[in-house]
């Protein structure tokens, strides 16, 4: 019997967290966002790592941490910040399909539902950039990057769980080799100035440590432990729904205010990827 908790409650946290940390972007620079999101998180999975332990393929959770937290998520923040989590949210989950899509290159057909699946995101998509101002368009674009990097370093994670590896342990690998790369991506940066960076207080702190841990540390090993159990097609679709909660819990909270236009557009995308699937 497939149990769908794990993924939906992952979809219900990733869905949330986004919408809160803008907060933080408009404030301070996205990478040390990132980097101290990142920090939090790898020191919060440190003992759970220490406990359960590592083999060989903790490698290709270091890798999907590099390619999908490192270079994906501040493409992601970057584009929420520009756009906010209503807008990047859908957009970047288009990644769902390109994962498919990049199964052609393993010796895979495409289906008819991948076809529909892409004429309806490319609608969903136009949907949502088909707006006044050069700053929206920038932000999607950013978001199907970040899309894009995602794709290439999801696969990575299934080849770790293969390993009979802790989801724990998985995602302290990812957080921990993004925090690195980050942190020295920093510190070589350290001089440079950024506009309108202000520094982030101990209040604030606490906030983002506690966004980030639900985020990266129990979000990740939640999908982790769900790809591990019912597999990566079925968790998709499952977590596939967190943009369209990230839309509508936005406008409850007040955060941002999605238009019933933006709603519509995301809600075809998130069909869009469903319907890709094959479900």
């Amino acid at each position: 019997m497939i149990n769908p908790i794990p993924a939906l409650s992952a979809a219900i946290i990733w869905a949330v967290s986004p919408i809160y940390y803008r907060d933080y972007l408009v404030m301070s620079n996205v990478v040390k966002v990132n980097f101290y999101r990142l920090l939090y998180a790898s020191l919060a999975l440190l003992l759970p790592f220490i406990i359960f332990g590592f083999n060989s393929a903790i490698v290709y959770g270091a890798l999907s941490g590099l390619l999908t937290l490192a270079i994906g998520d501040t493409l992601y923040l970057l584009s929420i910040r520009d756009v906010g989590a209503s807008i990047a949210a859908p957009v970047a989950y288009t990644y769902v399909l390109l994962i498919q899509f990049a199964a052609v290159f393993l010796g895979e057909s495409i289906s008819v539902n991948q076809i529909i699946g892409s004429i309806l995101i490319i609608i969903g998509i136009y949907m949502l950039s088909n707006h006044r101002g050069s700053a929206r368009k920038k932000g999607i674009i950013i978001a199907l990057l970040a899309a894009l990097t995602w794709t290439i370093g999801q696969s990575s994670i299934k080849l770790a769980t293969l390993g009979n590896i802790n989801p724990f342990s998985i995602a302290f690998a990812r957080t921990f080799t993004a925090m690195s790369v980050l942190g020295l991506f920093t510190l070589i940066n350290r001089n440079e100035k950024h506009a309108n960076s202000v520094v982030i207080g101990k209040k604030k702190h606490l906030s983002l440590a506690i966004i980030s841990i639900s985020d990266l540390g129990v979000g990740s090993a939640l999908y982790i432990y769900s790809i591990g159990t019912i597999g990566l097609a079925i968790t998709i679709i499952l977590t596939s729904v967190s943009p369209l909660i990230t839309q509508i819990a936005s406008r409850i909270l007040g955060k941002e205010a999605p238009s019933i236009k933006d709603i519509i557009a995301g809600s075809i995308i998130v069909f869009a990827i469903i319907v890709s699937t094959g479900f």
